[in-house]
This record gives structure tokens, C-alpha cells and sequence, in this order.
């Protein structure tokens, strides 16, 4: 198989004739020539056969071949044009290693950069976790100082509600005194009973025989309480462990009305009466015993409450009765 060859010699300027280094010892200018051919092999693994194919394909090259003049990188050449595509390609090669090295340095200072971006990112990451775990640090404690709130204001409402009772309770008990007075002023007649006397009577008659939910509900607490809990269930419809959670007024002033009928030796309820008085209790346990259902849009309790009230004055009846002294 052919080989290429190639040969490197110094030229003079002046004649541009192929010369050896140690004839060009005297000449102040030279230049690098460079002939490059290829030559047949007469015998593989011969070495000196292969010197000698080489040297002849040279001469040959030298003695046909035309020869050129260029410059590379300021240097100039002389060789035939094989021999030109070579020239200047040590320099050319070490220029590409200078530049390999500068995109190594390159690429080692951008890997720092990333290993250093890469810790600092981790570092955000770390503050982040951190910052997550106070705030929902906080979050837990605000939770616990809502619901610490929330407990001292349901404490705050049953105590302003046991307030209301017992002030009820206690105006109650001065009009029952009242009544006691004026009935026997009237009844005994050792001392005239006066007008006022009879409008006490009839207060103190409408207090003993009218419904008080929420102060009938505190005679069944604590150990010696009532326990005929189905009476008061027949009167208010509720349980008195229901009355705790009810604070709406219109809805107690219902149960109340209902229990003053129902309890009256004066009045009595038609079936229409209870039957839609049922109904307004059935909604209202429905929904949780709704404290605005007055308030806003109207609802099947708002509809059930006003059918109940606006129903009293033609299906609850006066009847005659003989009113039973004390």
C-alpha cells in the first residue's frame, strides 16, 4: 500500500533552491520547505527497502512536481501543494491544545460555580424547611389560642345566660311574693284589695301558669334535679339538655307560648295548633336549632316558625273555667 511522504528543508530566499541545514549555516533568511508524496512499498517489513521506496518517491516528487510559496502565521513555505497543507500545523495544533486548556479551565470554574450555587441553593432550601416549621409552629399556636378564645367565650355566654336566669329568676320569684300579698287582700278581705292588687294577681297568674323554658330547664341539674324529663318534653317539645344550646329568643318565646297553652286550664290548642307547632320543632332540630333563621333569606324554619305564630289566633280556643284559688 502507497505511503505518504514527507521531507522538510531550508530554501534560501534568493534562489529558492532546496537545500540541507548545514549548507544554509551562512544564510541570514530562510524558510521551511516541505515536499510530501506517497510512495509504493516494493517490500512489506523491510526497513531499508522502505527508505529506499521512500527516498526515490521523494526525488521523483521533487523532479516532477511543481513547487510553491506560502506564508503561515508570518512564517514562510516552500513545497509542493501536498506539502503546504502541512505547513504551520505544530503550531496549529498547539494553538488548539492552549485553547482545550482554556475551555478546561472554563469548564472546571463553571463547575465550581454550580457546586457552589448547588450548596446555596441547598442552604434556601434549609431556610425555607426552617421558616415552613415556624409558621406552622405559630399556626399550631394560634389554632390553640382560637380555640382557648372560643372556650372562654362559650364560658363567658353560660355565664351571662345563668346571669339572665337567675335575674329572671329572681323578678319572678318578687312578682310570685306580690301575688301572694295581693291574693290574700283579696280573697281574705281584711284589707281592701285595690286595682293594682288585681293587675299583680293576673301577672303573677300569667308567670305561674305560662312556660319558662329556660329557668324549667335548670330544675332538672345536678343530683337533686327533676327527673320527669317526659313532662317537660310534653311541655317544650325539647329535652332540657337541648335548652343549653338554644339562645335564640323568638325560638324560646315559641316554646314558651306552646307550653302556656298546653298547660292552661284557660286555653286550649286545636290539633292544628300542635300539629304546626311539631312541624316548626321538627325544622328545627333539622337544622341544628338555627339561631337567625329571622334574619336574611327565609328558610323552611323561618316558613314553619310564622305559620306556627300566625296560626294562635284562630286555632287556640278560651274556654270557661272556675280559677283555682291558692
Amino acid at each position: 500500500m502507497p505511503h505518504k511522504q514527507a521531507t522538510t528543508g531550508k530554501v534560501t530566499t534568493r534562489n529558492q533552491k532546496l537545500v540541507s541545514p548545514a549548507e544554509n549555516q551562512d544564510e541570514c533568511a530562510t524558510c521551511d520547505a516541505i515536499l510530501v508524496t506517497r510512495s509504493q512499498i516494493s517490500q512489506i517489513g523491510s526497513d531499508e527497502e522502505m527508505k529506499k521506496d521512500a527516498k526515490d518517491a521523494l526525488e521523483q516528487a521533487l523532479q516532477v512536481e511543481e513547487l510553491h510559496v506560502g506564508e503561515v502565521r508570518g512564517e514562510p513555505f516552500v513545497g509542493n501543494r501536498r506539502g503546504l497543507g502541512l505547513a504551520g500545523l505544530p503550531a496549529r495544533i498547539d494553538a488548539q491544545d492552549k485553547k482545550i486548556a482554556l475551555l478546561n479551565d472554563e469548564t472546571i470554574s463553571r463547575r465550581t460555580k454550580i457546586a457552589l450555587l448547588n450548596d446555596e441553593a441547598t442552604s434556601r432550601r434549609t431556610k425555607i424547611a426552617l421558616l415552613n416549621d415556624e409558621a406552622t409552629s405559630h399556626g399550631t399556636k394560634i389554632a390553640l389560642l382560637n380555640d382557648e378564645a372560643t372556650s372562654h367565650r362559650t364560658k363567658i355566654a353560660s355565664l351571662e345566660d345563668r346571669v339572665g336566669s337567675l335575674t329572671s329568676s329572681h323578678e319572678a320569684y318578687k312578682l310570685l311574693r306580690n301575688r301572694f300579698i295581693s291574693t290574700f287582700k283579696r280573697d281574705k278581705g281584711l284589707v281592701k284589695a285595690t286595682e293594682a292588687d288585681r293587675r299583680i294577681i293576673a301577672e303573677g297568674n300569667g308567670w305561674v301558669h305560662g312556660g319558662d323554658v329556660v329557668v324549667d330547664a335548670q330544675l332538672y341539674e345536678g343530683v337533686g334535679g327533676r327527673k320527669d324529663i317526659a313532662a317537660f318534653k310534653k311541655l317544650y317539645a325539647v329535652s332540657p339538655a337541648d335548652v343549653q344550646t338554644i339562645r335564640y329568643q323568638p325560638t324560646i318565646d315559641a316554646l314558651n307560648t306552646h307550653a302556656g297553652i298546653i298547660a292552661s286550664k284557660h286555653k286550649i290548642g286545636t290539633d292544628e295548633f300542635y300539629a304546626r307547632f311539631s312541624g316548626f320543632i321538627r325544622l328545627l332540630e333539622e337544622f341544628g336549632y338555627d339561631d337567625g333563621y329571622l334574619g336574611g333569606n327565609a328558610t323552611d324554619v323561618t316558613r314553619a316558625y310564622w305559620s306556627f305564630l300566625n296560626c294562635i289566633k284562630d286555632e287556640v280556643k278560651r274556654v270557661n273555667a272556675i280559677e283555682a284559688s291558692d
